[in-house]
């Protein structure tokens, strides 16, 4: 198989995949993807939901008490840099943006807590721009399926896709790539036996084999 049939075939396996963070704005989708940072998309829904009811707008946020943001968000971890990522968000989103959000990955990448990952996933989902966010999931698939060497980064993964899935619909490998890795190509005890993939990947090799 080409790197691209590859992809193709994790691809089909959630086809149909969508983002697990819950959100109902665009500025509520910035402070979700920041604060899975670390954690889990579920346990961040949990903390979300009281968040995102308390707190509606970048005004409410800027106007609330840092302590009380603290409370709600401590059980996904790093609460006090989280905390105050949100507040220097808000305030970008206010001052700089006025309540709206660029479809430019170097602008959203000025907010405080935003890099790159979380530039590329608000553009894909928000705008259906052609990036690929790379988190551990998916940089986890390139290398057991041989997209990337096994001593590449997230970065040189996320180039390597882009460029392969060059005149497909990138935004459709996004979710589903995050997908296989998480509900199938798992860190520990992949779902090998069920896999159409087995003579590509590296992990089968080293422990089927």
């Amino acid at each position: 198989m080409t790197k691209l049939e590859r992809l193709q075939v994790a691809k089909s396996y959630f086809p149909d995949a969508t983002p697990e963070l819950n959100y109902t704005n665009e500025l509520e989708l910035v402070l979700a993807v920041m604060l899975s940072a670390q954690t889990t998309d579920k346990a961040v829904n949990k903390i979300t939901d009281t968040l995102f009811n308390l707190f509606r707008t970048a005004d409410d946020y800027l106007e609330a008490d840092l302590e009380e943001i603290k409370e709600i968000i401590k059980p996904i971890g790093l609460t006090k840099a989280k905390a105050n990522n949100i507040i220097k968000i808000c305030k970008f989103y206010k001052n700089d943006f006025n309540y709206r959000l660029p479809n430019d990955r170097k602008k959203l990448m000025e907010m405080p807590g935003v890099g790159q990952k979380t530039a590329n996933v608000v553009l894909a989902i928000l705008f259906d721009m052609p990036y690929m966010a790379v988190d551990t999931h998916v940089l986890r698939t390139c290398k057991r399926l041989k997209i990337i060497p096994e001593h590449r980064n997230e970065l040189y993964a996320e180039q390597t896709l882009e460029r392969l899935l060059k005149g497909e619909n990138i935004n459709s490998y996004h979710q589903s790539l995050i997908y296989f890795g998480r509900y199938h190509c798992t860190a520990k005890n992949p779902n090998c036996t069920n896999c159409k993939l087995q003579t590509e990947c590296r992990y089968y090799k080293n422990n089927y084999n």
